[in-house]
């Protein structure tokens, strides 16, 4: 499982090496992954410590004890722990893979989705619209860097290969609502779905503000392509 992993990241680092063809058709160098390492390094390391310690317990989202003992770290932390290997292992691998490309892509994209993913998430799991007590996982923030990932992708390319991405995350998530499940982990707590749908939503609000209102991204320009 390790090796799988160290092999992900290897291979999008030496992607990342080269340059890519920007918006403009000008060669764009790419820039190191330092976010994506970090917070997959701090990840990995929260994992491997919860073999020895109560990792989950100490450092997941509880309604109660944020709320009643104000211990608001949880708020951040809830998204480094794992309910399960299996869960921490996909997580990670596809941090990994979607989150050295849209770094490379667009540094200030990634760094308003990861924040807007984290403030909206948290903002939402104390909100009244859910009645949940605990939750852990990078899930919630991972689905608005695929989301962004994904619309990145879309501004890129041309055709049908531009949307797969797009179609391939929301056939996932339609298929866990129904299954009332996840397609990939079987273990640990039960999927958190509307954690995956604000992280979603939040990706989707990111991605229009950004292209409508900065000026360097040409607004829309990919539709007449």
């Amino acid at each position: 499982m390790m090796m799988s992993l160290f092999t992900t990241i290897t291979t999008a680092l030496r992607g990342g090496c080269n340059s890519y063809s920007g918006l403009n058709g000008n060669e764009q160098p790419t820039k190191t992954p330092l976010i994506t390492l970090s917070m997959f390094v701090s990840v990995l390391s929260i994992g491997i410590l919860s073999f020895s310690f109560p990792m989950l317990s100490w450092l997941c989202f509880d309604y109660a004890l944020i709320t009643e003992q104000q211990q608001y770290w949880r708020l951040i932390t809830a998204h480094f722990v794992h309910s399960s290997t299996e869960h921490l292992f996909w997580d990670l691998l596809t941090f990994a893979a979607a989150g050295v490309y849209l770094e490379n892509r667009d540094r200030k994209l990634f760094i308003y989705g990861l924040i807007s993913g984290l403030v909206t998430l948290s903002i939402y799991l104390l909100s009244p619209l859910t009645d949940i007590a605990r939750y852990s996982g990078l899930s919630g923030i991972l689905y608005t860097v695929i989301c962004l990932a994904a619309w990145q992708w879309l501004r890129e390319e041309i055709g049908f290969i531009a949307w797969l991405p797009l179609i391939a995350i929301a056939v996932k998530t339609v298929t866990e609502i129904f299954m009332q499940g996840t397609v990939f982990v079987t273990e640990g707590w039960e999927v958190f779905s509307e954690a995956h749908l604000v992280g979603a939503g939040t990706a989707l609000f990111v991605g229009f503000y950004q292209a409508l209102y900065s000026a360097d991204l040409k607004p829309l320009s990919w539709i007449s392509k």
